[in-house]
């Protein structure tokens, strides 16, 4: 899969907590280790760590996975801003109808201009 700029922009500003334009190394845990699962989080947090070199790269296998997580969270991106896009150009679409539709149903969500 190709990543283009626009692409690497928007990983690093989903997950970039102090949009400071870089991952600090909490950013980097968010992006890579589970959410959902705090047990597996731990359990990775927790192992051992081991020294790298300078230049020295990561095991083969832990590369492919990591390209492939880069990849699943790109063309999810992709598929949800392709979504959105679809929606902006339906004629019976208008944003604060659909709002208001999610809001009146969740105490969370409120309108305010």
């Amino acid at each position: 899969m190709y990543a283009n700029e626009i692409d690497c922009f928007y990983l690093l500003k989903l997950f970039d907590s102090e949009s400071s334009g870089m991952l600090s190394y909490r950013d980097f845990l968010q992006m890579i280790l589970p959410t959902a699962n705090s047990k597996l989080r731990q359990l990775v947090t927790q192992r051992p760590n081991y020294v790298m070199q300078k230049g020295e790269r990561l095991a083969p296998g832990v590369e492919v996975a990591m390209t492939k997580l880069y990849h699943n969270e790109l063309a999810l991106h992709r598929k949800i801003e392709k979504g959105k896009h679809h929606l902006s150009f339906r004629y019976d679409f208008n944003l604060k109808d659909a709002f208001q539709s999610i809001a009146q149903n969740d105490k969370f969500i409120t309108f305010q201009k």
